[in-house]
């Protein structure tokens, strides 16, 4: 998309270029319009400029994608069966709304994220993990709350031991957006950084909340 991106500012640019070049070739009338004429050629020199510099980052960034590309195409495809990766995602059986204090409704909703390899076993694994909250009181449903965890902040919010190997998350309400029914659907997606691959799931989860 950014090179599209490219291709049309730098086709709009060579048009304008044109499109100047033939007013100066053929209309040499007063000075104001020469010093418009000459004020629209720097600024396009300028862009022109600016384009060049865009290219040369894009080829740069290409460069660099295609050494990952060539590093990745290094591993078989018998050896990359045989990595361990995570091959699903589930949420833990206490995700449940927030309530620790005893209050009469729930703060939030607390979620636990399991990473699963290709035999069922739990495990950490780097990625970006997006949850969601809806609120189904309307017939389209309302986007109570979104939360992302970015590569940097997923590992704060590992849990590692017998009882845990899970990704714990406390999702409180947005201030304007309270939820209006007791039941809310939770989804998450999971992206995966060593494949990409991109995991989702949802759920029906119970709050209690006061209004």
């Amino acid at each position: 998309m950014a090179y599209r991106g490219f291709i049309m500012r730098a086709k709009s640019v060579v048009i304008t270029v044109i499109l100047l070049m033939s007013a100066v070739g053929g209309c040499k009338s007063s000075s104001s319009n020469g010093l418009a004429r000459s004020t629209a050629a720097e600024d396009c020199a300028a862009e022109v400029k600016q384009l060049r510099s865009d290219l040369a980052q894009m080829k740069q960034s290409n460069h660099q994608l295609t050494e990952q590309i060539n590093v990745l195409r290094g591993v078989s495809q018998d050896r990359w069966s045989h990595l361990i990766r995570v091959a699903k995602i589930e949420f833990g059986r206490f995700t449940r709304g927030d309530n620790d204090d005893d209050n009469v409704s729930d703060k939030g909703v607390i979620v636990y994220l399991q990473l699963l390899d290709k035999e069922g076993d739990k495990m950490k694994a780097a990625g970006e993990v997006v949850l969601e909250l809806w609120d189904l009181a309307e017939d389209k449903g309302n986007l109570s709350g979104r939360w992302n965890f970015g590569l940097e902040q997923l590992p704060d919010h590992w849990l590692g031991g017998p009882m845990a190997n899970h990704y714990k998350f406390l999702l409180t309400w947005p201030a304007d957006k309270l939820p209006q029914l007791s039941n809310l659907t939770l989804k998450c997606r999971f992206t995966d950084s060593m494949t990409g691959e991109v995991f989702e799931i949802q759920k029906m989860i119970e709050v209690s909340v006061a209004h």
